[in-house]
């Protein structure tokens, strides 16, 4: 539960989420069942590689942690849209952290990643812990590039026939009553949060 994208505070609405999921695991432990509770913590995809651009670009201030990242976070944006020639660093940065945890390895862009993601769950865990919220695992999305389930999960889907490639890769679900298409990957082979999210379910 909770599980904000680590790319600043936890607002309102996080903080209600926060709130029922501890709720929730607290009336669970009551009844007698043994409870672990999660935070998902989304270290991939655009969002995290535009605060990586922002450090780089611009540095952190003294604020606390989740706060110095939003501000990057913010700032990095403004640049980008008064520079959308600087767009393709942010799809680079997202390809160079998926491709080395594909491989499984540690280099300087996955210590850049790291060093975000970690200087913002600081600030984000003492929000919980100031309103007694504490979570027993942290899981990084990205653990599911690097174990190949994220892999194997669009390979089996890929054999159902029902893949289609447009603009990206998408997944035809009309036989489900749903029109709108999943989409699993981006056109350069980059994968979504979809797809993550599927590996965690399984």
């Amino acid at each position: 539960h909770t599980s904000a994208n680590p790319n600043g505070p936890l607002h309102i609405g996080h903080g209600r989420n926060a709130i029922i999921g501890d709720s929730l695991k607290r009336v669970l432990e009551f009844a007698g069942y043994n409870v672990e509770t999660h935070y998902y913590v989304n270290d991939m995809g655009r969002q995290m590689a535009i605060v990586v651009f922002g450090i780089d670009k611009f540095g952190l201030n003294d604020k606390k942690p989740d706060r110095a990242i939003a501000e990057v976070y913010i700032e990095a944006n403004k640049y980008l849209e008064e520079h959308p020639e600087e767009e393709e660093k942010i799809l680079n940065l997202m390809k160079e952290y998926e491709d080395a945890c594909e491989k499984n390895i540690e280099n300087e862009i996955t210590e850049k990643f790291k060093n975000a993601v970690n200087y913002a769950l600081k600030g984000i865990k003492e929000t919980l812990k100031n309103i007694n919220i504490t979570h027993d695992t942290f899981i990084w999305e990205s653990s599911y590039i690097r174990n190949g389930m994220v892999k194997e999960i669009i390979e089996n889907l890929m054999k159902t026939g029902k893949v289609v490639k447009e603009d990206v890769y998408k997944l035809d679900l009309s036989d489900f009553g749903i029109e709108k298409k999943l989409v699993l990957a981006r056109a350069n082979g980059t994968s979504l949060y979809s797809t993550r999210d599927i590996a965690y379910h399984v």
